[in-house]
C-alpha cells in the first residue's frame, strides 16, 4: 500500500507546477514547494518512519518495498539530494519497477529539469501502460517538456472517455484548458468532480481562474477565497486573489481593492522572493495606491487652496483700494523721504497683488482638471496635464511681464525724481572738490612737518647710540681690566700652589699661604667693582644674560681665595682640588673676557 502512497506523491507534484505561460498570465498557478495529501505526518513522525524503515533495510537492503519508502520519505522530508541518490541506486536494482522510476520522475519535476521528467514518466508509462496514474504524468511532464498542448489535450479527452473519473485527471485537464485560455471547457471538465470537505484545493484554484479568464471577478473571488479558507498559505491561491483584487481595482478605482490584492502578493513573496510575474503585479497595484493616494491628497489641497484663494481675493481688493489712496497721498507729499517710502510701497502693493493674482490663476487652473473629470487618472490624463501645464506657465509668465512692467515704471519715476537731486548733488560735489583741495594742500604741508621731525628723532636716536656705546666702552674697559687683574692673581697662585708643592721650606709655604689670602682681599675688591660697573651698563649689552653672569661669576672667584684660609686646602688632596678649581676659573675669565669683547665693550676692538 505504501508502495501505492508513495507513486500518487508524483501526481501531487505535477499538479503543483505551472505546465504553461498563459494569456491570463496572472492568474497561472505557482507551486514550488513539494507537497503531498497521503503522507499527512508531522516532519518527527516521518523522521521515525524513515529510521525504522532504515532499520528493516539492514537486515534486507533488497527489499523493494521499503526502498522505496525509504526514497518517498526522503522526498516528503525534501531532503532532496538523499533522495535523488536513494531512487537513482533503487532504480539500478529494480530497473522494472514503475512506482521508483515514476518517483524519480517527480524529484526531476522539483528540481526543474522537465526534459527529464517526461524520459523517466515515459518509462514509467511504458512499463504500466494501463495505469492512468502514470498516463496522466507523461502528459503533464510532455507539457513542462514543451510538447504541442494540444496533442496533449487530445490524449487527456482520450483518457477521460474512456471512463476514468479520476479526480486529478479533470483537475489536470482543466489546468491545461485555462492555460489554453479556454475557460468555459475548462470549468466543464471541473464540474465532473464532487466537491466535498477533501476537495483538492487546486479545484477552487482552478474554478477562480476560469470566471477570472471571463473578467467574472465575483465568481472568481467567490472560489479563490474558499480555496484560501483552506490554505491560507497556498501561493497560487494567494497570487490569484491578489490578481483579481487588482483587476476589480482597475475596474471600480476603489484603493481598498488594491490594498487586499498587494496583501495577497506580498504573502506570495514572502514564501518566494524571486517571483517576477508576482513582483510585476505588486509593483503595479502600489503604483496604483500611489496614484489615488496623490489624487486624494490633490483634493484635500484643492479644498484648501479654494479657501485661500478667498480670503486672497478679499485681501487684494482691500489692498487694491490701499494703493489707491497711497497713489494720492505721493502726488502731494512735498517729503522726499516720505515721498520715496510711499512710492515704494506703492510698489510692494502692486506686486503683492500681482503674485497673488497670478497665484489665484494657477490654483483655479488646477482645480479644473478634476471638475472636468472625476477619478482622472493622472498617470493616463496626457492632454490634461498638457493643459493644465500650459495654464501655470501663461500665468507665471502674465506675472512676470506685469511684475516687469510696475518696476519699469516705478523705475522711470525715480529716474525722473534723481535728475533732480543729481543736480543738486553735483553743485554740493564741486564745493566739495574745492575744500577737498585745500586739505590736500594743507595734508601736503602736514607731510613735509613730519618728515622734518622723523629726522629730528632720527638724530636724537643716532645721538643717544653713540652716548650709550661711549658709556659702554668706558665701562667696559674697566670691566675688562679689573677680570684681567683677577686673571693675574689666579695665574701667581697657581704658580705659588706648584712651589708650594715643590719646596720642602717651611718658611718659604709659610709666605706663600700668606701672599695667596692677601690675594684674595684683592680680589674682592675687583669683583666689587666689576659688580659696581656692571650695574651701569648692564643693559646696554646685547647679551641680556651677560651682566648677570658676570656678576655671579665675581662671587666664585672670591670664594675660592677665602677657602685658602682653610688648612685642609694645603693638603696634597686639597692642593690637587684647588689647582682643578684655578683651571676652570681660568677658562671661564678667557670665555668672560672674550665676552667683553665681543659685545664691542673693549676700546681695543672699536
Amino acid at each position: 500500500m505504501k508502495i501505492i502512497l508513495c507513486y500518487v506523491m508524483f501526481i501531487l507534484v505535477v499538479f503543483s507546477l505551472s505546465p504553461f505561460s498563459v494569456v491570463y498570465s496572472q492568474y497561472s498557478e505557482d507551486y514550488s514547494e513539494y507537497t503531498s495529501d497521503i503522507l499527512t505526518g508531522s516532519s518527527e513522525e516521518i523522521e521515525i518512519a524513515l529510521n525504522h524503515t532504515r532499520q528493516l533495510l539492514n537486515d534486507n537492503p533488497l527489499h523493494k518495498e521499503e526502498r522505496t519508502n525509504e526514497c518517498a520519505y526522503l522526498l516528503e522530508l525534501k531532503q532532496l539530494d538523499d533522495a535523488e541518490d536513494c531512487l537513482v541506486k533503487a532504480v539500478l536494482d529494480f530497473p522494472n519497477d514503475s512506482v521508483l522510476i515514476g518517483n524519480l520522475a517527480a524529484l526531476h519535476f522539483v528540481h526543474g529539469d522537465y526534459a527529464a521528467a517526461k524520459i523517466q514518466s515515459a518509462i514509467a508509462h511504458n512499463l504500466d501502460p494501463d495505469n492512468i496514474v502514470a498516463h496522466s504524468n507523461l502528459l503533464s511532464a510532455r507539457v513542462m517538456a514543451g510538447d504541442d498542448p494540444e496533442e496533449v489535450l487530445r490524449e487527456a479527452n482520450a483518457l477521460i472517455k474512456k471512463g476514468n473519473n479520476i479526480d486529478n485527471l479533470f483537475l489536470t485537464t482543466a489546468k491545461l484548458l485555462n492555460d489554453k485560455n479556454r475557460p468555459i471547457e475548462a470549468r466543464s471538465f471541473l464540474e465532473k468532480i464532487t466537491v466535498s470537505d477533501n476537495t483538492d484545493i487546486k479545484y477552487f484554484t482552478q474554478l477562480g481562474i476560469s470566471y477570472g479568464l471571463e473578467r467574472d471577478f465575483e465568481n472568481a473571488e467567490k472560489y479563490l477565497l474558499q480555496g484560501f479558507q483552506k490554505d491560507p498559505n497556498n501561493v497560487g491561491v494567494l497570487k490569484n486573489l491578489g490578481k483579481v483584487y487588482s483587476d476589480k481595482g482597475d475596474e471600480s478605482n476603489d484603493i481598498e481593492y488594491y490594498r487586499k490584492s498587494l496583501g495577497f502578493y506580498n504573502d506570495v513573496l514572502k514564501q518566494d522572493p524571486e517571483n517576477l510575474s508576482v513582483k510585476n503585479g505588486a509593483e503595479y497595484v502600489q503604483d496604483k495606491i500611489n496614484d489615488i493616494q496623490m489624487f486624494q491628497l490633490y483634493a484635500a489641497i484643492s479644498l484648501l487652496l479654494v479657501a485661500i484663494i478667498s480670503t486672497v481675493s478679499i485681501t487684494i481688493f482691500f489692498n487694491y483700494r490701499k494703493t489707491v489712496e497711497d497713489e494720492r497721498k505721493e502726488a502731494v507729499e512735498k517729503d522726499p523721504t516720505k515721498k520715496d517710502k510711499l512710492g515704494k510701497k506703492i510698489i510692494t502693493s502692486k506686486i503683492f497683488m500681482v503674485v497673488y493674482s497670478g497665484f489665484a490663476v494657477i490654483s483655479l487652473s488646477v482645480l479644473i482638471i478634476p471638475i472636468i473629470q472625476p477619478g482622472w487618472d493622472f498617470s493616463e490624463s496626457t492632454d490634461l496635464s498638457n493643459w493644465g501645464t500650459m495654464i501655470v506657465e501663461i500665468a507665471i509668465g502674465v506675472m512676470i511681464a506685469m511684475t516687469i512692467k510696475i518696476l519699469d515704471d516705478s523705475k522711470n519715476t525715480k529716474i525722473a525724481r534723481q535728475q533732480i537731486e543729481i543736480t543738486k548733488l553735483a553743485n554740493k560735489t564741486n564745493t566739495l572738490i574745492t575744500n577737498t583741495k585745500d586739505a590736500v594742500a594743507e595734508i601736503k604741508t602736514i607731510e613735509k612737518n613730519q618728515q622734518n621731525l622723523i629726522k629730528e628723532v632720527r638724530g636724537f636716536i643716532q645721538e643717544e647710540n653713540q652716548r650709550i656705546k661711549k658709556r659702554k666702552t668706558r665701562f667696559g674697559n674697566l670691566i675688562y681690566e679689573d677680570l684681567s687683574s683677577i686673571k693675574q692673581r689666579y695665574d701667581a697662585l697657581e704658580m705659588w700652589i706648584k712651589d708650594y708643592q715643590k719646596n720642602p721650606n717651611p718658611k718659604l709655604k709659610a709666605d706663600i699661604i700668606r701672599n695667596s689670602k692677601n690675594n684674595g682681599d684683592s680680589i674682592t675688591f675687583f669683583a666689587q667693582n666689576i659688580t659696581r660697573f656692571v650695574s651701569k651698563i648692564e643693559n646696554d649689552f646685547d647679551d641680556p644674560v651677560l651682566g648677570v653672569n658676570l656678576v655671579n661669576l665675581c662671587k666664585n672667584y672670591s670664594s675660592l681665595f677665602f677657602s685658602m684660609e682653610q688648612d685642609y686646602v694645603w693638603t696634597t688632596d686639597g692642593l690637587t682640588g684647588t689647582l682643578r678649581s684655578i683651571n676652570e676659573n681660568q677658562k671661564l675669565l678667557d670665555r668672560d673676557l672674550q665676552r667683553i669683547i665681543n659685545e664691542g665693550a673693549h676700546s681695543d676692538e672699536q
